[in-house]
């Protein structure tokens, strides 16, 4: 075995760890979290073809390249609404991805879905993505120095800016260079990913965790609620507001 079937391989297996954790977790069906599943599940169809795993013609293995690159963004930018702290932020977010799909439709329809279309979209998309996941990423590391509650939103938005840096690099190299070393470009592709994807799955665990204490307090909040009423309920777990806005820090 090359270092390159090694590699994909290794890459392969650890895209399917943030599937498998999102679907025991439950994760998958909470809040953003199908977007992640969505994106995941894309990628890992794609290396699975790409790598010969699964049978496919060129054309098709071209084909699902082409597709990924235009759903890969917006994915992304609709998962990194889950990191926002404001219902104004979480607004001002989707309007961009209002925008970006839209510029998307218009290039598509202009130039058709090919290589060229494809370099023109993936461009404005990870930059945004890069702005906005450095922007979470910065709040996060802050926000879990001082509170480990943070630690689970942390290493998720930790693995997405370590994935599309290196992701904005490759693009790059591959379509501004249009370099002859593909396969040493595919490598690098592959061992971000694997790293990314073990810290992604970190973040989930912890993130599950945080999540099912937020449900449990949610839950107690309801039968208090249910026995004394609104006044009582409110009174007799004040903390609770604590504990729900534990992350807001700095808004923003």
């Amino acid at each position: 075995m090359t270092l390159f079937e090694l590699m994909g391989l290794l890459s392969t297996i650890a895209m399917i760890l943030p599937i498998l954790f999102l679907l025991t977790t439950r994760l998958a069906w909470y809040k953003c979290f199908p977007a992640l599943l969505i994106y995941s599940l894309l990628s890992l169809s794609y290396n699975l073809v790409s790598l010969g795993y699964i049978n496919a013609s060129a054309r098709v293995v071209d084909n699902h390249h082409l597709i990924n690159n235009l759903l890969d963004a917006p994915l992304i930018l609709c998962f990194l609404s889950y990191f926002s702290q404001t219902a104004a932020y979480r607004r001002s977010l989707l309007i961009i991805l209002t925008v970006y799909i839209l510029f998307e439709g218009f290039v598509v329809m202009i130039l058709g879905l090919n290589k060229t279309s494809s370099a023109i979209i993936m461009a404005p998309g990870l930059s945004i993505v890069m702005v906005v996941s450095l922007i979470f990423f910065m709040h996060y590391v802050k926000l879990t120095l001082v509170n480990q509650k943070a630690l689970g939103k942390g290493l998720m938005v930790s693995s997405i800016v370590l994935a599309y840096a290196v992701y904005s690099y490759i693009y790059v190299v591959f379509y501004l260079l249009d370099t002859q070393f593909v396969n040493d470009t595919k490598l690098i592709f592959f061992l971000v990913t694997f790293f990314s994807s073990l810290v992604l799955c970190a973040g989930l665990l912890v993130e599950r965790r945080r999540v099912k204490h937020l449900s449990e307090l949610h839950k107690t909040r309801e039968e208090l609620r249910a026995i004394y009423g609104d006044d009582e309920a409110n009174t007799t777990i004040p903390f609770e507001t604590v504990v729900f806005k534990f992350e807001k820090g700095k808004s923003f």
